[in-house]
């Protein structure tokens, strides 16, 4: 009875050891899964630096837009175009058909019943087309 006592005894020592292997083990295997998991969550910098590279590029087009946006302005009202256009009679068609009817002063009736019957100059007949 006693080897037998001793024997039990024995075995559950050898129970408590291989209890606290299978405990580390498992430790082991739970470090081992973070491990894993931590080396699968690979973060992909690339298009983050991409991004960066491709904000880069449109700043410095802008800066190129800008610099020839300012090189032009430096040459607008070097032709003074609205002067021009404020001297500009509103009625030219008007002041242009009232000098063409003035009658001069000189002319004789006779000559006058002659301009009634006589064909329109072509600018004359270019200024009614425009007219109409």
């Amino acid at each position: 009875l006693e080897s037998n006592r001793e024997k039990l005894e024995t075995l559950l020592s050898a129970k408590g050891d291989l209890d606290v292997q299978i405990a580390q083990l498992e430790a082991r295997v739970k470090a081992v899964d973070a491990a894993t998991s931590v080396s699968k969550l690979n973060i992909d910098n690339s298009n983050l630096s991409r991004v960066k590279e491709l904000i880069s590029e449109l700043n410095k087009d802008l800066d190129v837009r800008q610099k020839m946006l300012d090189s032009q302005a430096q040459f607008v009202d070097l032709i003074p175009s609205e002067s021009i256009l404020d001297e500009t009679p509103e009625e030219l068609s008007e002041q242009i058909e009232s000098y063409f009817n003035q009658s001069p002063e000189s002319e004789s009736p006779d000559s006058n019943n002659k301009t009634d019957h006589a064909q329109p100059t072509s600018l004359e007949h270019d200024l009614a087309q425009i007219e109409d």
